[in-house]
Order: C-alpha cells, then structure tokens, then sequence
C-alpha cells in the first residue's frame, strides 16, 4: 500500500519520536502500520527495543 510517516505525540509534549513504517490497511476505524526499529538499541526500564525489532502497529479513528 505503500509507506507512511509516524509522528508520536505523548499528552502535553511535542513529537517524542518520528519513523517511517508500511502502511499495511486502511478502513474508516483502523490504520494498520508496520515498522522496524532501525535506531540503536533502547531500554526504557520496562521494555527493550532493539534494531531490528519489527512492529505491527494498530492506529484507530
């Protein structure tokens, strides 16, 4: 379907981080992305992203 551009925003913030991901389907309730993590690993205490790791990530309307 072709690729998208993913802006997370966090309540109160600016964009905390910015990627590109496929864009996998559409519907008037869902958008379905998938993404690989291609930054250096990070762990944020609770959960570890490491390159590589691939997301399959569900955006609703």
């Amino acid at each position: 379907m072709g690729s998208i551009t993913v802006h997370l925003l966090k309540p109160g913030k600016n964009t905390t981080i910015t990627y590109t991901g496929d864009l996998l389907s559409t519907s008037p309730e869902i958008i379905v992305v998938e993404a690989v993590w291609e930054r250096p690993t990070i762990d944020l205490g609770y959960v570890t992203f490491a390159t590589g790791d691939r997301f399959i990530e569900r955006y609703y309307t």
